[in-house]
């Protein structure tokens, strides 16, 4: 498998957002499906083009598959995504402060 056909990527997050890029060049916006499994951002993308001529036929099929494991301090349903005209893919969502953990008192049974 040739890696340079991969999209290029990169993850831009600050302590407020969480920002994930992805260069999705040849690509149409209908052919990008993104997915949260769990706590995995899936991005997807597919195309497939068929060109006939005077000596027969072409097909062509692209495709890529990104997983990005998600922070504990994303909340998957603020998840927000855009395609830019230079064909690149951002995916952002706040950041939340996460909470200290909670302790619980042992009460001694009598």
């Amino acid at each position: 498998m040739d890696l340079s056909l991969l999209p290029a990527s990169s993850g831009e997050s600050t302590k407020e957002t969480f920002k994930f890029s992805l260069d999705v060049q040849g690509f149409k916006p209908e052919e990008i499906s993104i997915q949260v499994k769990g706590r995995d951002l899936v991005v997807h993308g597919e195309t497939k083009t068929e060109n006939s001529g005077e000596h027969g036929s072409s097909y062509h099929h692209k495709q890529f598959t990104k997983h990005v494991a998600l922070p504990d301090d994303v909340d998957p349903s603020e998840l927000c995504s855009r395609y830019t005209k230079d064909s690149k893919l951002t995916i952002e969502a706040p950041r939340k402060q996460l909470q200290a953990p909670l302790k619980l008192e042992i009460k001694m049974e009598e």
